[in-house]
């Protein structure tokens, strides 16, 4: 896996969502930043979350990926997605 490692002072956490307003002929009904609901000790476990956010929440469903990352705390890693839904 090479999603990035970011820290918190290097502000992905904070970027401007900006999905494009059509996709495929659907529009967009919703976007956000998911993140895991906590912190695991090593960035193994965070990339497994990460996969489990894709694999629930997919393309087939309506969710497009625009962006995802690990994001590194003082007390481990975050698994994050930029994402938006169609329909």
């Amino acid at each position: 896996m090479n999603d990035p490692i970011v820290t918190v002072t290097e502000g992905k956490r904070f970027m401007k969502m900006s999905a494009p307003l059509e996709r495929n002929g659907k529009s967009l009904q919703y976007e956000e930043i998911f993140r895991s609901a906590y912190h695991e000790p090593v960035r193994r476990e965070a990339e497994k979350n990460l996969n489990a956010i894709r694999e629930s929440l997919t393309e087939e469903n309506g969710w497009y990926e625009i962006d995802a990352w690990i994001e590194h705390y003082p007390d481990g890693f975050v698994a994050c997605r930029y994402h938006a839904q169609y329909k």
